[in-house]
């Protein structure tokens, strides 16, 4: 057997990628996966999951993605710089109307990346459909923190209102 990284289509693939030739890049990554199957090729993974979310096709993502994770999870590698493979993942995982999944992947980006505001606005999105308000809450408070705009201290007067009156107890 050839333990010799075969780069090739993963270089093609990159270059495919940053050109915004996400088609091409998902083949050039296909390629470099079937090329090198001795190893987990798992940027191969990570950039084809890229090039998936996309083009909009979640389901496929969803699988690179769950791979490059259940990896680093499984190593205990996780790195700061591995916030984005949650945030994509979450929104693949919220396009496919798995929320739970989302939320998780999505508050797992921000400890990685407590800066992250795309993550908070999803988030918030998320806690609102449920409707729950104490995270609701929490998530405001840090995007006010980091994005201090009129729109976001109303959207918190709504929320705490939506708080109050759900609290409410009409007479009998």
């Amino acid at each position: 057997m050839n333990l010799k990284l075969n780069a090739e289509s993963y270089n093609k693939g990159v270059d495919a990628y940053k050109s915004g030739q996400y088609e091409l890049s998902v083949k050039f990554m296909t390629d470099a996966i079937k090329d090198n199957p001795w190893m987990e090729f798992l940027q191969a993974h990570k950039i084809r999951g890229y090039a998936f979310a996309n083009q909009k096709d979640y389901t496929n993502a969803l699988k690179d993605f769950n791979i490059v994770i259940r990896f680093i999870n499984e190593s205990n590698t996780e790195k700061q710089e591995d916030f984005n493979l949650y945030f994509f993942r979450g929104q693949a995982n919220n396009s496919l109307n798995f929320k739970e999944e989302a939320i998780k992947d999505f508050e797992d980006c921000i400890r990685l990346n407590p800066n992250k505001i795309a993550a908070y606005h999803q988030l918030l999105f998320l806690y609102n459909g449920k409707k729950d308000y104490q995270n609701q809450l929490r998530v405001l408070n840090k995007i006010l923190d980091i994005e201090p705009q009129g729109h976001w201290y109303t959207e918190k007067a709504i929320t705490l209102e939506s708080v109050s009156y759900t609290h409410l107890t009409l007479p009998t």
